[in-house]
């Protein structure tokens, strides 16, 4: 009986752990992210490097390479593929996102501290107000979120006092989003 415990525990582990793996590998780098690239036995071409605006990472002896817009896996793909083109026979590459800094909203209008901040994972929109320091005295329960969609723009109208009384649900907010606190009319 324990060791039959022990084996499902042991396959539910490992299909928790694919589907991080997995969500990870399928990350597409953005500018501003930091990467990590290590190679099995040549610690002479690990690195960790900043995604630069024009989309490069630096990687020790293979230069400048483009990532952003890449994911993870094909980030993996690419460096493994050059050190196999030119330096070593076998190349066993992992990449990992240090940090993740591409992904963006932007809060304005009455807060106190406007501006954009890097996402968290399932950011909502209370968290980002309380990330730009909250409402300001002048701010009203009304809220635009300005989210482009399949290439259409969308404005989402939310009121903050009914997601705070439990009336409404918190939404997620989205790498992008451009959120609107509306002054209060006096």
């Amino acid at each position: 009986m324990k060791s039959k415990s022990r084996l499902m525990l042991t396959v539910l582990l490992i299909i928790a752990f694919s589907a991080v793996l997995n969500a990870t590998e399928d990350y597409i780098v953005g500018s501003e992210d930091m990467i990590e690239v290590l190679v099995l036995d040549h610690p002479e071409f690990n690195s960790v490097s900043t995604v630069t605006p024009n989309g490069n990472i630096h990687v020790s002896l293979l230069g400048s390479i483009k990532v952003a817009g890449m994911s993870v896996r094909e980030i993996k793909d690419r460096i493994t593929q050059l050190l196999m083109r030119d330096y070593l026979k076998n190349a066993f590459v992992t990449v990992n996102v240090k940090e993740s800094r591409s992904r963006k909203f932007y809060i304005y209008g009455e807060v106190v501290h406007p501006g954009a901040y890097v996402m968290k994972d399932n950011m909502t929109l209370l968290r980002g107000i309380s990330m730009a320091g909250g409402l300001n005295k002048f701010a009203s329960p009304r809220i635009k979120v300005f989210r482009q969609e399949n290439n259409k723009n969308t404005i989402i109208k939310i009121n903050v006092d009914r997601i705070i009384s439990g009336k409404d649900t918190d939404i997620i907010i989205q790498s992008g989003d451009v959120i609107i606190i509306e002054e209060k009319i006096f």
